[in-house]
């Protein structure tokens, strides 16, 4: 983790995050990463970007999942979870059910349907 002695401007979260996806996990590795604690981070990123952190972060993972499906239809659970910074195919199944409610093989039809790549 960047553990940054000097606070990053709050403007600079999002290219924070985009460079450092793989590695923060929550709101306070990204706080963390920046130079700020959980609480002040939050605060201030809300109020500079209209936006919770944490709602910020859940998009930007869901994103980076359906990249991930989107490059390799048939990549297995363990190879997405893995890039996009969870730990085991487990941890992505956990995400998924708990954040869009869909199983990971719900999620690629729906990326397939969506995008008519060919099947897996």
């Amino acid at each position: 983790m960047m553990n940054s002695e000097k606070k990053v401007s709050i403007q600079h979260g999002i290219d924070m995050l985009e460079s450092n996806g793989s590695i923060i996990l929550t709101v306070c590795d990204w706080a963390e990463a920046m130079g700020y604690s959980r609480f002040h981070f939050t605060r201030r990123f809300k109020k500079q970007f209209g936006q919770s952190p944490k709602d910020v972060l859940k998009s930007y993972r869901m994103r980076r999942i359906e990249q991930e499906i989107q490059a390799d239809v048939g990549a297995i659970g363990y190879k997405i979870a893995t890039n996009v910074g969870l730990v085991d195919e487990k941890a992505l199944h956990r995400y998924l059910s708990y954040h869009c409610g869909k199983t990971l093989r719900a999620l690629k039809r729906e990326i397939l349907k969506k995008h008519k790549l060919d099947s897996f």
